[in-house]
């Protein structure tokens, strides 16, 4: 694994926190958006084609400039997973950042999106990598840390998941798309 740690690490710009790795085989960190972008919006496509359109009519357009100006505002953050061997991106976690309204003084992270390619999930690796995230949100002043699920619309529940990493759930959150007048 050294030789592959080191190529991944000097091809790959991480910002922030220590590294972890996951079984010889993932290296989990932050990067900056707008230099991963390309790779970001490839796993976007996959994450929407099997998530998304099971309730969304629309086509997939992310407000990219939005989030890179997020991320310089420091109130966005991606979390990436990738391939020791080949340094290919097969996961992304995003959270927004700001005071909690519910809260007063405490910061809040709400995930935008996680998501791991298909033929890498399974055993600890989901675990790790929401602990490892939880762990640099702590790092930046995070008190609380809200994710959200797909299984109403036919995605695989992360209860179990969540539910061993310590989250409740608290809502259930309903979206409808309002006609134009």
């Amino acid at each position: 694994m050294a030789n592959s740690a080191v190529v991944i690490e000097q091809t790959t710009t991480y910002h922030g926190f220590d590294l972890e790795y996951v079984s010889d085989r993932y290296v989990l960190g932050m990067e900056k958006l707008e230099r991963s972008l390309d790779e970001v919006r490839a796993l976007h496509q996959e994450h929407w084609d099997e998530t998304e359109v099971l309730y969304l009519d629309e086509k997939m357009n992310p407000d990219y400039d939005l989030y890179v100006a997020k991320e310089q505002q420091a109130t966005y953050i991606l979390f990436t997973c990738r391939v020791v061997d080949t340094g290919e991106l097969v996961g992304h976690l995003q959270y927004f950042i700001g005071p909690n309204p519910h809260v007063a003084g405490h910061m809040l992270a709400s995930e935008d999106a996680f998501f791991l390619s298909k033929l890498h999930r399974g055993g600890t690796l989901a675990g790790r990598y929401i602990r490892y995230a939880e762990k640099a949100l702590s790092q930046l002043g995070v008190k609380y840390v809200g994710m959200s699920d797909k299984a109403p619309v036919g995605g695989k529940s992360l209860e179990p998941i969540m539910r061993r990493n310590g989250y409740k759930p608290v809502a259930t959150w309903y979206l409808k798309k309002l006609q134009e007048s």
